[in-house]
């Protein structure tokens, strides 16, 4: 709709925009007019001068466009955002959509961990410890085996850490295109992946087997 109305403003020499001209000749079309009687194509069309406005383009700026481009307009309305340090290693991703989705989540830390279900109350009645990204990866002794292993296995050798260390190590030595960085990068969101939902079942089943019991009083 920016680029049709770019196109009506410069008068291009397109049937469909000197169409417009000659059928709407009456309302003077420009970046001021709105014709109101218009079909609502044309209405849409006219109606796009709000993202232009937001981009902070002037009737002047948009006149002075030799050529138009929509990535341009995008990126003025989107504004400027400091990229993630993470993002090739999630984004470059090979894995399954749901393990990156999951590693997407733990990098922005909002996996629904114990630590952050018990401030909802949906785990008051679950262990006392609370379970945070941290812990789950990779101090807890169960996801602690599994990821040493997993290393073992990539013949990487470094000690296992916790998830913003590994984060870290795996920005800076796992970003590139090699086999084991793109095996490494896979092998972290899976795991992330089935250690999570292993510890949510688990946390779950404990709290449905208490629920049973008071139910049952």
């Amino acid at each position: 709709m920016c680029k049709l109305l770019w196109n009506l403003c410069k008068k291009k020499d397109k049937l469909s925009m000197q169409w417009v001209h000659v059928y709407y000749k009456k309302y003077n079309l420009g970046w001021g007019t709105e014709p109101k009687k218009a079909s609502w194509v044309i209405q849409k069309i006219f109606k796009a001068k709000k993202y232009f406005v937001e981009a902070s383009y002037t009737e002047d700026d948009v006149l002075r466009m030799k050529t138009f481009s929509i990535k341009d307009v995008y990126l003025k309305n989107r504004g400027e955002f400091s990229k993630v340090s993470w993002r090739r290693i999630i984004w470059n991703n090979v894995g399954l959509p749901k393990w990156i989705f999951m590693g997407y989540l733990a990098a922005h830390r909002r996996l629904q961990t114990r630590d952050r279900l018990k401030r909802w109350g949906c785990v008051a009645l679950c262990k006392p410890e609370a379970k945070t990204m941290n812990h789950l990866f990779f101090v807890c002794p169960f996801s602690k085996i599994i990821w040493a292993s997993i290393l073992r296995w990539l013949k990487i050798v470094k000690p296992v850490m916790d998830w913003e260390h590994e984060l870290q190590w795996a920005e800076q030595h796992c970003r590139g295109r090699s086999a084991i960085a793109e095996i490494y990068r896979m092998m972290l969101v899976g795991s992330i992946y089935y250690i999570w939902q292993k510890g949510m079942l688990e946390s779950f089943k404990k709290y449905r087997g208490l629920l049973k019991k008071l139910l049952e009083v």
